[in-house]
């Protein structure tokens, strides 16, 4: 219901593109659904009606800005830069926990200056394929949502009572947004750990970073080479799909046209004039080096799949060569190959999915009017362990039934026995 798994599958997508992928999570919003009531007749009636719920909603990594110096999300601030219309920024007039004064403002004198690079912008909107968005006529601003420590006095200066803020002296864990000069949301935060609602991982973490590396970024220095090889690839495809053509002008009358070649062309050429039995059109053919030059992309391509740790044959590529060539070698292949992608899978449990699963828990606790349900509950992603799992009891039961292909065996395993583990 809150859109968790549109959110995870964009979150993958991000995590093998960008140093870094997020998730938000859970964020109480207003949620439009169909409700269903009873009229004095008996009959249902179904309309529209609005409630607060959880929702998740990946993150634009471009988007996020994290303390300098940082690990982790909750050690120090964090900024999520969120692009808004007018009509967005005018629908927060009214909402809880929004100054409307200060939007009201906002919205009377507009956003002013960005502070977004427009060039950056528009690069990373048409990769997005979001073409002529800067012809768009509708006001955008540039709201900043905080993650972090505020000053007490601060919070009281934007409107927090004294009996949230007992000591202005303190620093407390707040959530502010500020347009402009503008602050229109400040809340202390609502985790009972001050935790912030994002999660994040890598495809490959960097001890001691914040950002870590996705697949672009670790096959960059190979993906140059077969560019380059690629490039000269299609040049030498050029220069050794023709002859070169020498051309002695002395020979050559004046109208006659060494612009063109066709088949069959007649060339008119005069005498030598020192004798020469030379011709007067030579030609010479380059040699072609596509063999070598696609030996040489191949082989870079194929170091691109051992450093990524996504060989080509795990998604379907059936030119293997060596091991890979028979039944069983090909499931090893598979299976050292696995190794990796469990891994990221194991990042994805522990950092992502362990979190979200948490934080929805303790919200049910929190909110939730069925006391039936409250309890204490230690969350354990088991993703990647069931995956090793089940792939090593699967070879372990192939194993035992070539062992067990005899009469002898047979006898004992008995034919029920073998049809179970079949």
């Amino acid at each position: 219901q809150g859109g968790w798994a549109d959110a995870f599958d964009e979150f993958i997508t991000d995590m093998v593109t960008y140093p870094s992928a997020f998730i938000k999570g859970p964020v109480v919003r207003r949620q439009r659904v169909l409700g269903y009531s009873r009229a004095s007749d008996g009959t249902t009636i179904v309309e529209g009606t609005e409630r607060l719920g959880p929702e998740y909603e990946r993150v634009n990594p471009f988007n996020i800005y994290p303390e300098p110096g940082i690990t982790h999300i909750n050690e120090g601030y964090i900024f999520e830069h969120h692009p808004m219309s007018r009509s967005q920024l005018a629908d927060l007039i009214g909402v809880p926990g929004y100054d409307e004064d200060a939007v009201r403002e906002v919205l009377k004198i507009g956003n002013g200056q960005s502070w977004i690079n427009e060039d950056t912008k528009l690069q990373e909107e048409e990769q997005e394929r979001k073409y002529y968005s800067y012809e768009s006529p509708t006001e955008t601003f540039d709201a900043l949502e905080f993650w972090g420590k505020v000053s007490g006095k601060m919070l009281l200066d934007w409107g927090l009572s004294e009996e949230d803020i007992p000591d202005p002296a303190k620093e407390y864990d707040a959530n502010v947004w500020v347009v402009g000069n503008y602050v229109i949301k400040a809340l202390l935060n609502y985790d009972p750990l001050g935790e912030k609602p994002y999660v994040k991982t890598s495809f490959i973490k960097a001890p001691g970073a914040f950002w870590g590396k996705g697949i672009p970024e670790i096959i960059e220095d190979l993906q140059n080479v077969c560019n380059a090889a690629a490039r000269s690839l299609v040049n030498n495809m050029g220069l050794a799909s023709g002859p070169q053509v020498e051309v002695n002008l002395e020979r050559i009358p004046p109208n006659e046209d060494i612009t063109q070649l066709h088949p069959w062309k007649i060339w008119q050429v005069t005498n030598d004039p020192l004798g020469s039995s030379a011709p007067a059109v030579r030609f010479s053919q380059p040699d072609s080096r596509a063999n070598e030059l696609m030996g040489v992309y191949d082989r870079f391509s194929k170091l691109a799949d051992d450093h990524s740790g996504v060989p080509s044959y795990v998604t379907g590529d059936l030119n293997v060569s060596g091991a890979g060539r028979t039944a069983s070698g090909l499931s090893m292949l598979m299976g050292s190959a696995g190794k990796g992608i469990r891994q990221i899978v194991m990042y994805i449990d522990n950092d992502v999915v362990r979190p979200i699963v948490q934080r929805q828990f303790v919200y049910n606790m929190r909110y939730d009017e069925d006391e039936s349900i409250k309890g204490d509950v230690e969350v354990k992603a088991r993703g990647a362990i069931n995956l090793a799992v089940k792939e090593t009891l699967n070879v372990r039961r192939v194993e035992f039934l070539n062992a067990t292909a005899n009469p002898i065996d047979v006898e004992i395993v008995g034919q029920d026995g073998r049809a179970a583990l079949l």
